[in-house]
């Protein structure tokens, strides 16, 4: 009960809450995007291990995909090949 308490406190700061509003715009997104634009809204793999391999999954075909749009495919080919 005392931690709860203490939490409501913590978040009826208005310095947090403005963290907690920038927190949302900036980390809400990719999942937002990985659920309507990826398609992924649920998870087929059973088991902690085999759903964290299938997120991991998920986040590099995102970030993948972020990629190519930001750079583009000759750029991330050239980019790929200079290495």
């Amino acid at each position: 009960r005392e931690t709860m308490d203490d939490f409501k406190k913590e978040m009826g700061n208005e310095e947090n809450k403005k963290l907690i509003r920038k927190r949302k715009e900036i980390v809400e997104h990719p999942f937002g995007t990985i659920k309507r634009n990826l398609g992924f809204t649920y998870f087929i793999q059973k088991g902690i291990r085999s759903v964290q391999a299938e997120f991991s999954f998920i986040c590099f075909a995102y970030n993948f995909k972020r990629v190519i749009n930001i750079l583009g495919i000759r750029a991330f080919i050239d980019a790929v090949n200079a290495k």
